[in-house]
């Protein structure tokens, strides 16, 4: 017996294509910085909220594939507690990083993983700013986002590419192809029930005309990014795992150097 669809009617905030160039700034900016700055405001952008299904991808027929879809689900479990991931960091850098690698490396059959960079992610513990929902890449407790993205760009992944194989213990995996991949877990003991999060299957994209450049500003680098243009949204098939528990992990694509992989760059929000 198939299982029972748990699709929901969620409104999403797309990219509006108004002619200038997006950007946004992932930290929290003093009006001496801004008034030194090129941009007084933090982010720049037309929205469009959009009415959409996402469907449930625990129903597909066929599962969900990296190289097909862009996003895959698999089995990993996780020795650290709730309260390590919220007041430990350093066992986070450490043990939870060696089985976020150790699981990744056998779903892919990639021959070294290299792990750099996690946020938590909660929004009634996250700070916010003047009664705002703002992001800010220095706090320890992140909100989740709610407007549709990708992390990286070809231009800014290849430099980070670059960069983390010049150390010298790196530097044997300077050549062949690689992957930026995001994975996502539940870290509470109960499973998911808002926040979820939305990947979309790569193969309902149209290329090049989905695709909006968005500057991406940190205290301590920039980089590219892709908004996803609200043009084509009907085309858009949209999925989340129901109830995610925390012995699940989604791997979602932010970059893939196989240019013949249809699953390349994920765009992803919270709902």
């Amino acid at each position: 017996m198939a299982p029972i669809a748990k699709d929901l009617g969620a409104t999403l905030i797309y990219a509006q294509d108004d002619g200038k160039r997006p950007y946004v700034y992932m930290w929290l900016r003093t009006r001496e910085q801004k008034e030194k700055s090129a941009h007084q405001a933090d982010f720049q952008g037309t929205g469009s909220k959009e009415h959409v299904t996402v469907h449930d991808a625990r129903a597909r027929e066929k599962q969900a594939t990296l190289r097909d879809n862009g996003f895959e689900l698999i089995e990993s479990e996780t020795t650290l507690s709730t309260e390590d991931f919220y007041n430990c960091p350093d066992k986070i850098a450490t043990t939870y990083y060696q089985e976020m690698e150790r699981d990744v490396k056998r779903a892919t059959g990639a021959s070294h993983i290299l792990t750099f960079h996690h946020q938590v992610r909660n929004a009634r513990i996250a700070k916010q700013t003047d009664g705002k929902r703002a992001q800010d890449l220095n706090q320890p407790v992140q909100l989740p986002v709610h407007g549709i993205h990708t992390d990286s760009h070809p231009l800014t992944a290849e430099k980070n590419f670059k960069f983390e194989t010049s150390m010298p213990h790196h530097k044997q995996y300077q050549k062949g192809r690689f992957m930026f991949l995001n994975v996502w877990r539940n870290i509470a003991d109960r499973p998911v029930e808002r926040d979820n999060l939305a990947v979309l299957d790569c193969q309902s994209l149209t290329k090049p005309d989905d695709f909006l450049v968005s500057d991406l500003f940190s205290d301590s680098h920039t980089g590219h990014q892709y908004m996803l243009n609200c043009r084509n949204k009907d085309r858009h098939r949209w999925y989340y795992y129901p109830e995610m528990r925390r012995d699940e992990l989604l791997m979602f694509v932010q970059y893939d150097s196989d240019l013949d992989r249809t699953g390349r760059s994920c765009f992803h929000t919270a709902f």
